[in-house]
């Protein structure tokens, strides 16, 4: 039978056994009625007397301890000392009632409460449990990381970044270039991982990425753009930081994205564009080794001849200019340098495609370059230009000869006549004409080119030259070891 708790108004005779420090426990036989309320107690010595009655709210004993509730408070106290029952009895009524319900109150708070605390303890040791469970992350690696390129358009500004392997191919074979690797984000769901959208503005041709949802929805809603899905996706735990600018300066695709705290430094400090802060994270690369190696340069494929681990292995000049896990420098390297030169990129591959891309970039007329091999390079090679009036020619270039310059002897060409003029008027102050130098130079015997210009009267008089400056020619001939 369930107890209820009572809240028990003691008669004269349970005051005087409190009073008296007797206890009365829940050993006591108990007289109840059918419907289980307790309606008087009789002590051990066979006395009775000591009645209760039922006040307060229905309480179940044990089912309730474990909230922290009071249990079943004893139902009374015993006491068998009848002498001190006889002569305290009027003098201890008010001291036993008190008494009685403070042992009662204090015995069920004292329980509740120890209850409580362990419940308390062992709800918050599960919580913190609970917490620190859900706190760990799992370590990241290439199967649950993206690597994410960027590319550069030259005609349009644009910088583009993707996820996708195939798009960033089918952009170098339309001109774009590859910059390399950006930055590597985490997969969907691992450790919480957040969605980075990607949009398109159809009137200027450029995309914006943002983490930002009412962003997003602005610019889809309002303005225009294209929304295009998740991009990637970023590392709720902020390992590394990708920044934001705006280069205010730009007509259109005015955005850049990077993972480089250098570059963005740079780009707001000297470069003037605004910092719009971060824009999202990224995890540090589980993997360095490049996942899917650039083949595409300048629109032309070189997987047929080249392979990025084979040429940055074997070549030692690859490996001092170039990271080692720079695909983009490294391809670039092969086709300006190693095709050139007619270096071996795969482990095997057609001489013919070999022949056939590299002619395409270095020699553009290979039956010219046939007929060559045959006869020798050591030609000479005259050119005859047709010389017309410029106001009868359809079309002309404008080039300037100093004819000076031409028809040099071996004597002339250690200076020339502007040469030895500079230095007459530097050492001696005065100017010298042409015709003073030539005087000078035929007393000496130095040989002189034919003059074209010449005088139409073969009696015609000369003026000679004065002395001081025959000396002053004579010197600069000196000078130019001429004579």
């Amino acid at each position: 039978m369930k107890l209820k708790t009572l809240k028990m108004v003691l008669t004269k005779s349970a005051a005087i056994a409190a009073a008296a420090g007797m206890i009365l426990t829940s050993a006591v036989p108990a007289q109840a009625d059918t419907d289980g309320t307790i309606q008087s107690i009789t002590a051990d010595d066979g006395s009775s007397g000591i009645t209760a009655t039922v006040s307060g709210q229905e309480e179940t004993v044990g089912d309730d301890s474990a909230s922290g509730q009071p249990g079943t408070q004893e139902t009374g106290e015993k006491t068998e000392d009848s002498a001190e029952e006889a002569s305290g009895q009027q003098s201890a009524d008010n001291a036993g009632e008190e008494s009685g319900q403070q042992t009662s109150e204090s015995t069920g708070q004292e329980s509740g409460d120890k209850t409580a605390d362990s419940a308390g303890k062992e709800s918050g040791q599960k919580a913190a449990e609970s917490k620190e469970e859900a706190s760990v992350s799992v370590p990241y690696t290439a199967a649950n990381t993206t690597d994410i390129y960027r590319m550069y358009n030259s005609t349009s500004g644009e910088h583009l970044y993707t996820s996708d392997t195939n798009e960033r191919n089918v952009l170098l074979t339309n001109g774009w270039t590859y910059e390399g690797q950006g930055w590597t984000s985490p997969n969907k769901g691992v450790n919480n991982a957040q969605p980075v959208y990607r949009l398109y503005n159809p009137a200027e041709g450029g995309h914006l990425y943002t983490m930002d949802a009412h962003e997003r929805d602005v610019l889809a809603g309002q303005y225009g753009w294209n929304y295009e899905g998740i991009g990637w996706y970023s590392d709720a735990e902020k390992s590394i930081p990708v920044y934001r600018e705006f280069n205010p300066g730009a007509s259109k695709n005015g955005h850049n994205f990077t993972a480089s705290e250098t570059e963005d430094r740079i780009l707001v400090s000297q470069y003037h564009f605004n910092a719009e802060g971060i824009a999202w994270y990224a995890v540090p690369d589980p993997d360095p080794t490049v996942k899917s190696p650039v083949t595409i340069y300048k629109g032309t494929d070189f997987s047929a001849i080249y392979d990025f681990s084979y040429y940055w292995n074997h070549y030692t000049d690859v490996q001092q200019s170039v990271g080692r896990y720079d695909d983009a420098g490294t391809l670039k390297h092969f086709v300006e340098t190693g095709l050139k030169e007619g270096r071996q990129a795969k482990e095997s591959c057609d001489q013919t495609v070999y022949d056939d891309l590299k002619n395409k970039l270095y020699n553009p007329y290979p039956e010219a370059t046939a007929v060559l091999d045959q006869i020798g390079h050591n030609l000479h090679v005259e050119t005859v230009c047709l010389l017309s009036k410029l106001h009868e020619a359809m079309h002309h270039i404008n080039v300037k000869v100093d004819m000076d310059e031409l028809d040099l002897t071996s004597a002339e060409a250690k200076a020339t006549y502007k040469e030895i003029e500079e230095w007459v008027q530097e050492h001696y102050g005065f100017h010298v004409t042409n015709l003073n130098i030539a005087q000078v130079k035929q007393k000496h015997g130095i040989i002189e080119r034919e003059n074209y210009n010449k005088p139409k009267s073969e009696n015609s008089r000369q003026p000679g030259c004065p002395e001081e400056k025959v000396k002053a020619i004579e010197d600069a001939l000196r000078h130019f070891q001429m004579i």
